[in-house]
């Protein structure tokens, strides 16, 4: 099964924080400082393993998203188990000559907005990637930060439709959201073969 709207609903309530790790070990770190917040909050957990992408050190950050790759051609900016699907891509562009940037926003709501800025006053563009619709998630978060201040382009990459059964490796696969498939719709939206915004789930 794929829960691909608990992002929108819970962005859309009042006072309500959402946050969502990359791995295991900024679980760990989030859940600590969930335990001591006052006030609702989110925490978007996966069913499967994750690869660490954290130092055992990793100190959690509420609020501030983390830069993994600096990338002035592109930056990918993904939320939870896709993090890690967007770092091997980014590698793999990098290899083929693309400058790709990295971040991680594990804090989506609130959201960091100045990074946010920050990043697309220094990037040609930005494709947020996250296992969830693409209404009202990330995508959104992101446009909603970006909206006012700058005019770089940016593609909302997600899940197009209605969740299905299968196991996580091959509903990744299906929708472009394993390394492979972030580097294709990337390679694209850099070549201007596909539209910035996805306007429809």
């Amino acid at each position: 099964q794929m829960g691909l709207e608990d992002i929108a609903g819970m962005r859309s309530l009042p006072n309500m924080v959402v946050v969502q790790p990359a791995d295991a070990i900024e679980a760990e770190r989030a859940t600590e400082f969930l335990a001591d917040y006052i006030g609702p909050s989110y925490l978007r957990l996966t069913r499967q393993g994750l690869a660490d992408i954290n130092e055992a050190s990793y100190q959690f950050e509420f609020g501030e998203g983390v830069v993994l790759r600096r990338g002035s051609d592109i930056t990918l900016i993904a939320t939870g188990a896709v993090v890690a699907h967007a770092l091997e891509a980014a590698e793999s562009m990098g290899k083929q000559g693309l400058d790709v940037g990295v971040i991680n926003i594990h804090t989506i709501k609130p959201i960091d907005e100045r990074l946010l800025v920050e990043t697309a006053e220094k990037t040609a563009r930005i494709m947020t990637v996250e296992d969830h619709g693409v209404v009202g998630g990330l995508g959104d978060a992101v446009l909603d930060a970006l909206s006012e201040v700058t005019g770089t382009p940016v593609r909302k990459h997600g899940v197009h439709g209605y969740g299905e059964s299968g196991t996580g490796a091959d509903l990744y696969r299906k929708h472009k959201l394993d390394a492979a498939g972030i580097e294709e719709v990337a390679r694209e939206f850099t070549a201007g073969t596909v539209a910035p915004r996805a306007a429809t789930a």
